[in-house]
């Protein structure tokens, strides 16, 4: 789809969706590092931290795991 070609309104409404999506996706993506940090998976994998786990595992850069890995850890607090 070439985004050259929709309309403003098409567009805003194509990014509106897309950021709902990235919303709920990025839920799921929380509760999934909660829990392998619960189980202490990254242990199992071979890789010393969470951290770890999620930028050399996963691929994430550092301060996007780093932020992810303070979300999950707000989450236990509250």
């Amino acid at each position: 789809m070439s985004l050259k070609k929709l309309s403003d309104h098409s567009l805003d409404k194509n990014l509106k969706e897309l950021v709902i999506g990235e919303r709920e996706i990025l839920s799921e993506i929380l509760l999934h590092i909660a829990e392998v940090a619960r189980r202490r998976l990254y242990l199992t994998f071979g890789y010393g931290s969470l951290f770890d786990y999620l930028t050399k595992h996963l691929g994430y850069a550092q301060g996007s795991a780093q932020r992810r890995i303070d979300a999950v850890r707000l989450s236990f607090d509250v």
